[in-house]
This record gives structure tokens, sequence and C-alpha cells, in this order.
């Protein structure tokens, strides 16, 4: 079966390696999917309004003055937070030139800033004293915490480390609640982050859990640095059981 119009949008941005562009940057669609985007007229001309039936649950529109971004849906955070991690790999970059192009307003963008640094996802790497701009902070992703072989319990061998043993916490914390969070979760069974992780994964592809986002803005730091972080980026904080 063919994609439909918006998982060919989705797919595009992902090829670019983007979760957003401007308007006028859609003018690089395939031929084909802009016809079927716009049936008559310029492309330019009518992509805002055209694009709308293809919004929803999967992309969405953000203005910032007179711009308007086409965005893979998600949490502000986490798409800030990956802003952050993409541009930190190939340079610093100050709160203001990171601010220029992308699809936040001014007062959002701080506020988000503000609270990825009180969550901890982002730390602060240097301060410049600018000659009439002010301080300008530079971001990067926080240091990830890694794990410490000790006598007593080895990073990659932990014997009651099982899909079981994991179910079996989880049962106990389902009681009466409508999810667990993945950081309560992950210090009820004390194993090292890799194991952890990778039976989380291998329970969630195997259609047994699901992930969701939640609400990180209620935890603490450690709370948030408990959580966990998928394939493609994305901050998760609580998982439900399907099957």
């Amino acid at each position: 079966m063919e994609p439909s119009v918006t998982e060919q949008l989705v797919k595009f941005l992902r090829d670019k390696k983007t979760d957003y562009v401007t308007m006028g940057k859609l003018s690089a669609l395939p031929a084909a999917l802009k016809k079927q985007i716009v049936k008559k007229g310029r492309f330019n001309d009518k992509i805002q309004k055209a694009i709308q039936p293809y919004l929803g649950d999967a992309l969405i529109l953000k203005r910032k003055g007179l711009s308007v971004y086409l965005v893979i849906k998600q949490g502000d955070d986490d798409l800030l937070f990956k802003i952050i991690a993409s541009r930190a790999e190939k340079s610093e970059k100050s709160l203001g030139v990171l601010s220029r192009d992308i699809p936040f307003k001014k007062d959002e963008f701080l506020t988000i800033t503000n609270r990825l640094l009180t969550q901890g996802r982002v730390r602060v790497t240097r301060i410049n004293n600018q000659s009439g701009r002010g301080y300008l902070p530079f971001l990067a992703p926080a240091e990830t915490k890694q794990e410490t072989a000790t006598p007593d319990r080895p990073v990659s061998a932990v014997s009651n480390v099982s899909e079981e043993a994991f179910l079996s916490a989880f049962g106990e914390l389902e009681r009466a609640r409508a999810f667990v969070r993945i950081c309560d979760l992950r210090r009820r069974l004390d194993w090292p982050r890799p194991e952890f992780d990778a039976t989380l994964c291998k329970l969630r592809d195997a259609g047994i859990i699901q992930l969701h986002a939640g609400n990180v803005t209620t935890q603490t730091p450690d709370e948030v640095e408990d959580g966990f972080v998928d394939e493609n980026g994305y901050r998760m904080g609580n998982v439900t059981r399907l099957a």
C-alpha cells in the first residue's frame, strides 16, 4: 500500500535528519508529492493552506514571527533537547545562536531551556562575557551517568536480570495505578542501566509493554535521569502493560 501524504512528509523530514522545516523548504519535496498536496496553482502560494488536512497526530504547524514551520509532533522539551544535542555534536552554540532558526518564540524558548536545565537534561558548558551583549551561555546535553563495575555487581553480569523479574516488579508497582513510572521501576529492580534498558526495549518491541512520554515537569532531576531515552531521542517517563 502506498504511504499516505502524512507518512511521506514525515519521511521527507527524517531523510533530511530534522524534525522541522519552514514552509519555503517544502519546495524541495518530490514533484509527485507536491502534486498530491497542491492540486492546482502555484505550490509555494498554496502550500500552507493545502497542507492542513495532513496535520494532526504526526505533524503540526508552529508560527514564529513571519515564519511558519512544519514540525514532527512531539513534546516541546524533547524537540528542543534534540536540537541542542544535534548542534552540540557539530559545534558549541550560544543561546542566542540556538534561538534564531528554530520553531520557538523567544519567551517560549527561554521557558523550555530553563525547564531542561532544571530537569538536568542539558548543561551550561561555558559562559562568555560579550561587551554590550551581556553574558552568553553555551549549552550541551547533560553528561550521562556511567555504570561502574564493583566486585559484588559486575556491569554486564547480573543473575536476576530476566523478563519475568521485570514484569513481576512492574506488577507490584502497577496495583491500582493506570501506569508505572520508569524511574520507579528502574529503582525497584536496581539493575545496571544497560540491562534494564535492553529488557525494556525487548518487551516494548514484543508488544508486551508500551512507553509513554509522561509529564517530566513533575519529577525531580534524578527521577528524570532515571527515566528512559529511546533510540529516536524521545524521553519516556511512564510504561503500561499491553499483554
